[in-house]
């Protein structure tokens, strides 16, 4: 999910920060955004109340990687 890092860099949040905003830590935020894992439902649907899914559609790759 390296769209991930780049929308919450944009958001000058720290793994910290966006692990906070969603009940986790740092650790499992780096999992995910190095693809080691993918977030769970739960997980998805905070990022997606934070605007992290209206953003990445809006990235050229998106359909891809969703896909994929």
């Amino acid at each position: 999910m390296h769209y991930l890092k780049e929308w919450r860099t944009m958001k000058q949040w720290t793994q910290s920060e966006l692990g906070e905003k969603l009940g986790t830590d740092k650790h499992q935020i780096s999992r995910w955004e190095h693809g080691h894992y993918r977030p769970c439902r739960m997980a998805r649907v905070q990022l997606r109340r934070l605007g992290f899914e209206r953003w990445a559609k809006d990235q050229d790759d998106w359909k891809e990687t969703e896909n994929a």
